[in-house]
């Protein structure tokens, strides 16, 4: 665990933990008491309610940093929420800036079969809402915003303000850095974060980052995810998969 980036704090919480409730049997097994501590481990993470079995608007919306990997998950969530779901799919992307994003969104759409609006200032978005009555589901994808940069934080505020009733996900690499992904929770809470989407799981070896985020975050997980193919590797979050990650089972295998 500390080879993997756990809180060295956390682990010993977790040894006196062991120490006070497991038999000297159990303590004296290394396999049965590995189980133990990556039981306690995954006991606390918080995960969203209900995730994957409904959607309590009909407007989901992520945010994250530039490359964080939003475009990829709303491909994935748009099969998984249609496919899995029965979800009538409008696709909103509000990303229209950056070189290529309009392009990369209309190829997803174009391959799904789902429809594609974009928007260009926030008041498009209402339109959109108003005049789409046959979409059971807007996902609507941001553009990358820079959380340090305060002119890019009143413009997504500007865009999220006309979606009050909005379901709302953090998407985070899990490649980034462990404060660097608490600045960013902490920068983009101001928005109600609903839960995290973690990204890119498949690009790195160690998850104590990842770990710690989501133990100390007050926002639960919800989805993990890998690669940019959106015909999968989308999963509904479960503490377990991650808690055996710290113990060295890839994630891609």
């Amino acid at each position: 665990l500390i080879i993997q980036g756990v809180d060295s704090v956390l682990i010993d919480g977790l040894v006196n933990v062991a120490l006070e409730t497991l038999s000297p049997g159990t303590l004296a097994d290394v396999e049965t008491c590995k189980k133990s501590i990556a039981q306690l481990l995954g006991a606390e993470l918080r995960v969203q309610q209900g995730v994957g079995r409904y959607v309590s608007t009909n407007v989901v919306c992520l945010i994250g940093t530039s490359g964080s990997g939003k475009t990829s998950a709303i491909a994935k969530l748009s099969l998984f929420y249609s496919q899995k779901l029965h979800k009538k799919i409008t696709w909103i992307c509000a990303d229209t800036v950056r070189m290529g994003a309009i392009a990369e969104a209309r190829a997803y759409t174009d391959a799904m079969g789902f429809k594609l609006e974009l928007v260009y200032t926030p008041e498009d978005i209402k339109e959109i809402l108003q005049r789409s009555e046959d979409t059971d589901l807007f996902l609507v994808d941001t553009p990358g915003y820079n959380p340090c940069n305060e002119n890019q934080m009143i413009e997504l505020g500007r865009l999220l303000v006309e979606l009050p009733k909005r379901c709302t996900y953090l998407v985070a690499p899990a490649t980034t850095k462990e404060m660097d992904l608490f600045q960013s929770s902490a920068s983009l809470g101001i928005f109600n974060l609903d839960g995290l989407i973690i990204t890119k799981l498949d690009e790195t070896h160690t998850f104590g980052n990842v770990y710690n985020f989501a133990r100390k975050n007050q926002v639960p997980l919800a989805y993990f995810t890998t690669g940019k193919e959106a015909s999968h590797n989308l999963e509904v979050v479960d503490p377990a998969r991650l808690v055996s990650a710290l113990f060295g089972k890839e994630w891609n295998k």
